[in-house]
């Protein structure tokens, strides 16, 4: 089969909205075909490139690594024609070893390219990409902050979070809420373009695209706006939900709560990591916060008496306290790594109060 290998490799938590936004602009122009689950590792990529028997003109594929090494031979399997990096992040830094060491992981995808005369999507703003690259790499950039073939500007946030964006000279309203799919986006705009897509299909597949579930999804129930963002998290994406929930506004008299899970696979950091989560809440308008897991007592620890915070040994314990605090106008994120099943929570809501 002929086909156009888009590859798309970003940490855990973020991988699959990123290249579901990519994969709904390219479905403007082309037959595509995308990773499905979490078939994103040695086994699942070869089970998605076997599926490529109906002539799809597109490929995206996820891939995924925690490893040294495992990304250089997902590249020789599926052979990838164009790569994109979104960020690096401290996620599977336990492995890893540092940003840089990540850096360097992910980078694996940008050398095939450019061994095979491929281009790589580059994120313009995270200085660990730019110095990933090789030097004379073909590579089309987008950005935000920093000078970028493809430059977005946020125009503002709407009530539900979701981001209002202007890229190549075209107002685009996401409709998945959290301000970090800003380069998401970016990365869809600037793949879309250079594939032929013209840029009403691209605003069409961009504003088309919904959350997948537990990723950032915004709900109502008994009154209370909930934030379910429990696919997965690491301290990036962790920052950004805390941002998103200390941007929403709560009915008169709620509150901005946060139930927080760990975030695993950190490594000898983990327990700083989620401190320096806890100091950053300090600096938010959060008024309480649920914590369950080992390391979250770290980020009980360090928000101190800056906000009502506790931290919880079992789940059952957690729930029964959430169900008895809740009250109608109150704005609640749900984060936590995916075996800390923090979407537990909103199952058994059911409000004493």
């Amino acid at each position: 089969t002929q086909y156009r290998s888009a590859i798309f490799y970003h940490g855990p938590e973020q991988q699959q909205v990123a290249q579901e936004m990519i994969a709904s602009v390219l479905q403007q122009k082309f037959v595509t075909h995308k990773t499905t689950g979490n078939l994103n590792n040695h086994l699942g990529v070869p089970l998605t490139l076997s599926e490529l028997t109906y002539g799809p003109e597109v490929a995206v594929v996820e891939m995924g690594t925690n490893h040294f090494g495992e990304i250089a031979a997902l590249c020789e399997i599926a052979a990838p024609n164009y790569g994109v990096i979104t960020n690096v992040g401290r996620a599977h830094t336990e492995f890893l070893g540092d940003l840089s060491g990540v850096a360097k992981a992910k980078g694996e995808l940008f050398e095939y390219l450019h061994r095979n005369d491929g281009v790589a999507f580059l994120n313009a703003d995270d200085a660990y990409l730019r110095a990933a690259l090789p030097s004379g790499a073909k590579a089309i950039t987008f950005g935000i902050d920093k000078p970028a073939q493809y430059q977005g500007k946020v125009l503002g946030l709407e009530e539900n979070g979701c981001v209002q964006l202007e890229v190549q000279k075209t107002q685009i309203r996401l409709n998945v809420p959290g301000l970090h799919h800003a380069h998401n986006a970016l990365a869809a705009v600037a793949i879309g373009s250079f594939l032929g897509v013209p840029m009403s299909g691209i605003k069409k597949g961009l504003e088309s695209f919904e959350t997948p579930a537990k990723r950032m999804q915004v709900q109502r129930m008994h009154g209370v706006t909930i934030i379910n963002d429990a696919y997965n998290a690491n301290p990036e994406s962790m920052r950004a939900a805390l941002q998103f929930l200390a941007a929403m506004s709560p009915a008169e008299h709620g509150r901005r709560i946060a139930i927080l899970g760990d975030m695993l696979e950190l490594g000898p950091h983990a327990d700083a990591y989620h401190r320096e989560i806890g100091e950053f809440i300090t600096t938010l308008p959060i008024q309480a916060v649920f914590a369950f897991g080992p390391h979250m007592k770290h980020a009980v620890q360090a928000i101190g008496q800056y906000c009502w915070a506790e931290h919880f040994e079992a789940k059952p314990q957690l729930i029964a306290e959430v169900n008895r605090s809740l009250r109608a106008g109150d704005v609640v994120l749900l984060k936590g790594s995916r075996s800390m099943a923090m979407e537990e929570v909103v199952v058994n809501l059911k409000m004493d109060a």
